[in-house]
């Protein structure tokens, strides 16, 4: 009876926390009294973490003297804090502007881009620098754009040809039309410009430097005409290949006759291509769409850009993806967006109406979700991008949720409601860490389908292990008592839920948790 208690009590605390697949090791809330954002995050090599956004907060909150303005004019903000999100330093390099990307640099540097409407003239111009990790502004710092232009960085890249690499978007005289694909590059010689597009507005979103040298971009299009060959319908995904001199090697667009837009894309170690934005259509590229609002989308490509395979996620309101990471021992993506609805795909909303939520999916090689995790609160919680670090996920973006659900240490205002919103969860798609120790035992694929694999490094082949499975109310449901180290266990045969798993190795338990689909 007491061990039966004592179960109870265990699954009672842990799955109250853990049953939905990802859980948040820290949050932090960040801003002032007016409206803070993050746009873009970086780790160095000590494992501090670097996050770029902008503030209109002036010297309050967690914004300093540097943010000083005589308006509510937003401010290029960068935040540091350690692994454990304690505040380092905040500072703002700059008034009226935004900095929107950040990536670090072979040096322990970082690079950034975003724009600068500060010029004394009308119009942003797009600006990209490099920065150390004080928050300093080194020798490379490029402002690009003319008098009544507007310039905006959106994404920023490592070239081995260049220092670095950024896109963004230019209404320059010379363009094709409306808005251009604008493209940077710098090094020692100076800057390298360039513009894609056609009569109407083009938008690049990601940049990053391709297995083979060249380059690759992904943005969004509504031209008929120019650059573009083909197109779908109204607005389309965008994807070019580029050498570093700036020549269209191919470009290609995707999508349906509705609005589709690509956000950015990972080369994968077979050298396809996964690429992940948001979609309305349903039709074209687009099998299908959960409702008539935005759905989002990963779709692959090959290396000349035909398609491989489309899928959409959702449920009857808005969802993007915004980041896609891949597991090489697993094969499965690990995709950050947004959620908006509270059924289909999305198996949780905080906010009983629908309303935004950072959203946690992991994805299989056949498009099938393995995982699905909201963050957020009874506001609007909206992420920007994220980065991985060993078996975590650091997702930035911004909040309005006043301190409750996931969201805590709001900075509210009534009038400007939006803070920073900085967040590292656990990312369960290789390691688990034991409940009950701090031995790293490999558990996967965890959420599971059918069969779960377990790596026990420090085992040794003589000793005995046992795999004991329980259910919710403590009993068990699976075991097996001769277990060699590497084996793998079916678990086919239990129902969908959560679950506990004790691991013993010579009679030592240690315990995790089974998610089973």
């Amino acid at each position: 009876m007491y061990r039966l208690l004592f179960w109870n009590f265990i699954f009672l605390i842990l799955f109250s926390a853990y049953c939905n697949g990802q859980t948040i090791e820290w949050q932090r809330a960040c801003g002032g009294n007016n409206d803070d954002y993050f746009y873009g995050v970086a780790t160095d090599t000590l494992g501090f973490i670097y996050v770029v956004g902008s503030s209109a907060t002036e010297n309050n909150g967690d914004l300093p003297l540097s943010c000083s303005t005589t308006s509510a004019a937003q401010n290029p903000w960068v935040y540091k804090c350690d692994s454990l999100g304690n505040l380092q330093w905040s500072k703002c390099l700059g008034i009226d502007g935004r900095i929107y990307d950040i990536v670090r640099s072979d040096h322990n540097t970082f690079y950034i881009t975003g724009w600068l409407c500060d010029g004394g003239q009308p119009g942003c111009d797009l600006w990209y620098a490099e920065m150390d990790t004080t928050g300093t502004v080194g020798a490379i710092s490029f402002i690009s754009g003319g008098p009544n232009e507007e310039e905006y960085g959106y994404s920023v890249g490592k070239s081995s040809i260049h220092n670095l690499v950024a896109v963004g978007m230019t209404n320059t005289a010379l363009a094709h039309g409306d808005f251009d694909l604008y493209f940077l590059a710098s090094d020692s010689n100076g800057a390298l410009v360039q513009w894609y597009g056609g009569s109407n507005f083009d938008v690049g979103s990601y940049i990053h430097e391709l297995s083979n040298g060249n380059l690759l971009i992904v943005g969004t299009t509504f031209s008929t005409d120019g650059d573009i060959t083909s197109t779908h319908g109204n607005g389309d995904a965008w994807v070019l290949e580029i050498d570093q001199m700036g020549n269209i090697i191919w470009q290609k667009t995707y999508g349906g006759s509705d609005w589709d837009n690509a956000y950015s894309f990972l080369e994968l170690p077979n050298g396809l291509i996964a690429i992940v934005g948001t979609t309305e259509s349903a039709d074209g590229d687009i099998l299908s769409n959960h409702s008539n609002d935005n759905d989002a989308w990963l779709f692959i490509i090959d290396s000349i850009g035909n398609l491989q395979n489309s899928w959409t996620y959702g449920g009857t309101f808005t969802e993007t993806f915004n980041k896609v990471f891949f597991n090489s021992v697993t094969g499965n993506f690990t995709v950050i967006g947004l959620a908006g609805s509270l059924d289909g795909d999305v198996v949780f909303n905080h906010n009983p109406n629908g309303g935004n939520e950072i959203w946690h999916v992991i994805i299989d090689s056949t498009g099938s979700i393995i995982s699905s995790s909201t963050f957020g609160g009874f506001g609007f919680d909206t992420p920007y991008s994220a980065v991985t670090t060993d078996d975590d996920i650091i997702i930035v973006g911004s909040t309005n949720t006043n301190n409750n659900g996931d969201v805590s240490n709001y900075h509210f205002s009534a009038v400007y409601p939006d803070d920073g919103w900085v967040l590292r969860i656990n990312n369960f798609t290789t390691n688990i860490k034991a409940f009950t120790s701090t031995e790293i035992i490999k558990v996967f694929p965890n959420p599971v389908h059918d069969k779960m694999k377990f790596i026990m490094p420090s085992a040794q082949q003589s000793q005995r292990i046992e795999i004991h499975i329980y259910d919710l109310f403590g009993k068990v449901v699976l075991s097996q008592n001769e277990f060699i180290r590497s084996e793998e266990l079916d678990v086919s045969s239990l129902s969908s839920g959560c679950y506990i798993i004790s691991v013993l190795i010579n009679n030592q338990s240690h315990l995790f948790k089974l998610i089973k689909l």
